[in-house]
């Protein structure tokens, strides 16, 4: 019969109980369930007990006994993530749960098949709980990495809100691309800049579009709650930094605004707000659309002291009578428009650190080396990949056996701590050798070498950031310039490299 979910053990006690309640009505589901633990578990069954009546109270309480009333009625308002590994399966919670299996285990250390039971409980039920935790916080330190410089406006400039962005001031703002929400690679590109004064939040956005003929888009009044279903851009800020609520803002590319706020807890979405946000847009026939939004922080509570702002950009593109991807979204850690709890976050100048590596993003489009004397290659060559990237429309591309990318480091210092970090996407990497694969060589040119990782990666690997912080040494005797090496070692496949930087973080710990 049906189960109500593709893992049937989660509903194996359910099924049971059901099963014994069909062969006599009239018996105490109390009664049946005593009987199951006893001859489950033997000793450990008040343990095993207790474990899954934590298991369905967390589930039945404190993930779906929240309910809101809402326009349309009751809505049930499940947890957020946050909640549901801070709150309700907070670290203090899995680190008791977890004492309550290995209590059941030693309690039955004498009883083989109740042993195997408890641990097959263990492996099925509980091990994917603290798994969810584990990339929780593995997605969260990913989340509080993603993140984009807020410049301000420089002395002397202004913007002008006409759509064109050709206001000088535009050429000090950071620019970041938005990512095919749910696929892999992009069909067209999306860029995003942004600024701000002490009164202002300014956003340009660059919409690549062969196709305009065939944009979806309608003349409507402020504050269409159907302005999403056009083509258009979204903003969506959370001003407070606490993922609670945010401040979304819809423009199509007939320039009309729709402006709202959104909370999380009561599920409301508040189109009474109105920020006096202006917005233009263009149409570059055949090319792409353009749209500019001021948006006045009066309109706001007051920002945050450290000048951070939690955000996304999106973008929904709709053409008449034509398939395409729909969705783009700047953070890659949002599943939808609205996932505040994955939104990356805009950050002061003052927070900016500075790459020491020269186009870390692979956004230099000449031919030949990336960049002569800096990024180069060693065997076979690498390409440029412009449908598939991390941050800044491209990634570099190795697809042959022993491809590789190189750049040289004559700037390091003796005894000082850098940190190298980059995002890499496998496919089918398959190694013939021992220590293949993907991998990164760091080799200071003094004997002194790193690898990362290590051993290299083989399979497939979805994009991921890695990291590795190192110290050199005296740098010396030094028989070669330093360098930096990613290699597709002894192995087929196809790997991505995006968003590579290296920073200087300051002396050695012991030279401080």
């Amino acid at each position: 019969f049906e189960c109500e979910t593709d893992y049937r053990i989660f509903n194996h006690l359910n099924i049971y109980v059901f099963s014994r309640l069909m062969w006599d009505t009239g018996r105490d589901y109390q009664e049946i369930l005593a009987d199951y633990y006893q001859k489950m578990y033997g000793a450990a069954a008040a343990t095993m007990q207790e474990f899954f009546q934590t298991l369905e109270h967390h589930w039945l309480i404190d993930c779906f006994n929240n309910e809101v009333m809402t326009m349309a009625g009751p809505k049930a308002n499940p947890p957020t993530e946050y909640q549901i590994w801070n709150e309700i399966y907070s670290p203090a919670e899995i680190s008791r749960i977890a004492a309550l299996l290995t209590k059941a285990e030693t309690q039955v250390a004498t009883e083989p098949e109740a042993l195997k039971r408890v641990r097959f409980m263990r492996a099925q039920m509980w091990q994917p709980v603290e798994q969810g935790a584990e990339d929780y916080i593995r997605k969260t330190q990913a989340v509080d990495k993603w993140t984009a410089v807020l410049h301000t406006v420089p002395a002397g400039e202004k913007i002008v809100i006409d759509g064109a962005g050709t206001d000088v001031a535009w050429q000090s703002a950071a620019e970041v691309e938005l990512l095919a929400l749910g696929k892999d690679a992009v069909e067209v590109h999306t860029k995003v800049k942004m600024l701000q004064d002490a009164d202002n939040f300014y956003f340009l956005f660059w919409c690549e579009e062969p196709k305009t003929e065939l944009m979806l888009s309608q003349e409507r009044e402020y504050d269409d709650p159907m302005v999403w279903s056009d083509n258009a851009i979204e903003i969506h800020l959370d001003i407070r930094g606490e993922r609670q609520d945010e401040y979304q803002f819809m423009v199509n590319s007939q320039g009309v605004i729709t402006d709202l706020h959104n909370r999380i807890a009561t599920l409301t979405n508040d189109y009474s707000f109105n920020a006096q946000a202006e917005a233009k847009s263009i149409i570059m026939e055949g090319v792409a659309w353009q749209t500019e939004v001021r948006i006045p922080k009066s309109s706001f509570p007051p920002l945050r002291a450290d000048g951070r702002v939690i955000a996304n950009f999106t973008r929904h593109r709709a053409l008449l009578q034509e398939k395409v991807h729909l969705y783009y979204a700047w953070s890659p850690y949002a599943l939808t428009f609205g996932d505040l709890a994955n939104f990356g976050t805009l950050i002061p100048a003052a927070e900016e650190e500075k790459n020491l590596l020269a186009d870390g993003n692979f956004t230099y489009t000449g031919s030949g080396k990336i960049r002569p004397d800096e990024w180069f290659f060693w065997g076979k060559k690498f390409t440029r990949d412009t449908e598939i990237f991390r941050t800044a429309g491209a990634s570099l591309k190795l697809e042959h056996e022993d491809a590789s990318l190189v750049y040289k480091l004559p700037f390091l210092k003796p005894f000082t701590q850098y940190r190298l970090s980059f995002f890499v996407r496998l496919a089918d990497i398959v190694s013939s050798e021992t220590r293949g694969g993907f991998y990164v060589r760091i080799d200071q040119g003094d004997g002194n070498v790193q690898y990362l990782p290590d051993p290299g990666y083989t399979g497939t690997l979805k994009w991921q950031r890695l990291e590795k912080v190192f110290t050199t040494g005296s740098l010396q005797p030094r028989t070669y310039t330093p360098y930096i090496h990613f290699c597709q070692r002894k192995s087929s496949g196809t790997s991505w490299i995006d968003a590579v930087q290296l920073v200087e973080l300051g002396p050695a710990p012991d030279k401080k």
